[in-house]
């Protein structure tokens, strides 16, 4: 079992002053990386979750998934 920090240490803050757009979204973003590890082949990967807080279809979650490096 991996020991994970609080979901508080991945909040997003301050984002909406770099980019203002951000300041739109109506509720709380959370980001950073997950260790994985599939026996011999260890790393990250990276997540950013956006947790609205009303949703338009309930208990509904969306995932997207991008290629490696240099995909596009």
């Amino acid at each position: 079992m991996i020991d994970l920090p609080p979901p508080n240490d991945f909040l997003v803050k301050g984002l909406d002053k770099i980019v203002p757009a951000y300041a739109e979204f109506d509720g709380d973003m959370f980001a950073g990386t997950l260790p994985m590890d599939n026996g011999n082949r260890a790393g990250k990967t990276m997540f950013w979750l956006f947790e609205p807080r009303k949703q338009k279809v309930e208990k509904s979650i969306v995932v997207w998934l991008n290629g490696g490096p240099v995909s596009s």
